[in-house]
C-alpha cells in the first residue's frame, strides 16, 4: 500500500501554460462579446445598459480608439457630456498619435459641437481655509487638487457634491443641481469646530453645519475570546480526537485481521498457535496494527487532553493572567481523563 501511494506521489507534474498569450486572447474575446452587446442596446438606444459595457471594453483593451469613440457616443446619448467630452478628447489624441486621421477629425467634430453645452463647476478657496491644518476638499467622492482651485471644471449634468474637512472640523458639505450648460460658482467654507477633526455625524450644507462625531467604539467591551492560546489549544485537541480517531480505525481492521487468522488461517485462539503460513502473517499483521492502534489512540488522547487544557486556562484577553487550578490528568492504554478546578 505505501509503495502504491509514493508511485500515485511521483506521478504529479505540472504544466506551464502561457498564461500572458493567454490572458490577451481571453481579453480580446470578451472585450468583443461585451462590444456587441453594448451596441445592440445603443441601436435600441438603452444607453445605461450600453456605457458600462463599453466602460469595460475600454478598460480591457486601453488602446482601442473605435471603442473610445463607442463609449462617447453612448455618454452623449446618455447625457452625460462632460463624461463624452473626455472621451472623444482621449479618443482624438491617440488617433492623432497612431496616425487614423479620419478617426481624429471625427473626434474633432464632436468636441466642438460638445464645447459650448458643457456645463461647469468652479471652485473657489480662500487662503484661510486651504491653510487650514489637514484641509482637504472632494468633489464627487474624488480628491480636488491645489490646481484646480479657481478652474472651470466640466461635469455631467445632475446632482453634485463637494465636502471639505480639515482637522478639528467637522465636514461641510454643499450638494448643487446643475443643467447642460449651466455655469456655478462655489465657494468652499469650513465646517464647525470639532473633537479631533472627526467627521460629525451631521454634515452641513451651503453655509456649513454641526453634528457631533460619533464615539470610538469601546474595543474593551467586545472581548477576544478566541485568544492565539486558545486557538492553539483547539488545533491540537483536534488533532488529538483525529489522531485517535484513526488509532481506532486501525484496531478495528486490526480485530478482523485476527479473526481471519483463526477462521482461515489455521491459527488458535487459545494456544496463539497457526497451522499454516498464510495465518501467521495474518496474526502479525493484526499485531502490528494492534500496536500501533495503541499508541495512536493514546498520543491523541494526550494531544486532546493537552489541548482542552490550553484552551481551558488561557485568557480571553492577552493582559489577562492565565487561569491555575489544580488539574489532574490520567493516562492509561485506551484511555485519558481530565480532572480538576480552572
Amino acid at each position: 500500500m505505501n509503495k502504491t501511494a509514493l508511485a500515485a506521489l511521483g506521478l504529479m507534474l505540472f504544466v506551464t501554460v502561457p498564461a500572458y498569450a493567454q490572458g490577451d486572447a481571453q481579453k480580446a474575446a470578451l472585450a468583443q462579446s461585451l462590444f456587441d452587446e453594448a451596441d445592440k442596446a445603443m441601436k435600441a438606444k438603452k444607453y445605461g445598459e450600453a456605457c458600462p459595457k463599453l466602460e469595460r471594453v475600454v478598460s480591457l483593451i486601453p488602446d482601442g480608439i473605435g471603442a473610445k469613440l463607442t463609449l462617447a457616443e453612448c455618454y452623449e446619448g446618455a447625457g452625460k457630456l462632460a463624461s463624452a467630452f473626455g472621451t472623444y478628447l482621449s479618443a482624438e489624441g491617440a488617433a492623432r498619435r497612431t496616425g487614423q486621421a479620419d478617426r481624429a477629425d471625427a473626434a474633432k467634430v464632436k468636441l466642438d459641437a460638445l464645447k459650448p453645452r458643457l456645463a461647469t463647476i468652479t471652485l473657489e478657496v480662500p487662503d484661510e481655509v486651504r491653510k487650514a491644518p489637514g484641509f482637504a476638499l472632494k468633489r464627487d467622492g474624488n480628491d480636488v487638487l491645489d490646481a484646480e482651485y479657481g478652474v472651470a471644471v466640466a461635469v455631467d449634468r445632475g446632482e453634485h457634491s463637494i465636502i471639505a474637512t480639515a482637522t478639528d472640523r467637522t465636514a461641510w458639505e454643499k450638494k448643487i443641481s446643475i443643467e447642460d450648460a449651466e455655469k456655478q460658482t462655489v465657494k468652499i467654507e469650513l465646517g464647525a469646530a470639532g473633537a479631533g477633526g472627526a467627521v460629525g455625524g451631521g454634515v452641513g450644507r451651503g453655509g456649513g453645519g454641526g453634528g457631533v462625531a460619533d464615539p470610538p467604539p469601546d474595543t474593551k467591551a467586545e472581548g477576544n475570546f478566541m485568544s492565539p492560546v486558545r486557538i492553539a489549544g483547539l488545533g491540537i485537541g483536534v488533532g488529538g480526537v483525529a489522531a485517535a480517531a484513526i488509532g481506532i480505525g486501525l484496531g478495528v481492521h486490526a480485530k478482523g485481521l485476527y479473526d481471519d487468522s483463526n477462521a482461515t488461517g489455521g491459527c488458535s485462539a487459545e494456544t496463539d498457535i497457526c497451522g499454516s503460513p498464510a495465518g501467521i502473517d495474518q496474526r502479525d499483521d493484526a499485531v502490528m496494527f494492534a500496536n500501533v492502534s495503541t499508541g495512536l489512540v493514546i498520543a491523541g488522547g494526550v494531544l486532546a487532553a493537552g489541548g482542552i487544557i490550553m484552551f481551558a486556562v488561557a485568557p480571553s484577553d492577552p493582559a489577562e493572567p492565565a487561569k491555575t487550578g489544580d488539574l489532574r490528568l490520567g493516562i492509561a492504554p485506551g484511555f485519558v481523563s481530565v480532572s480538576g478546578a480552572f
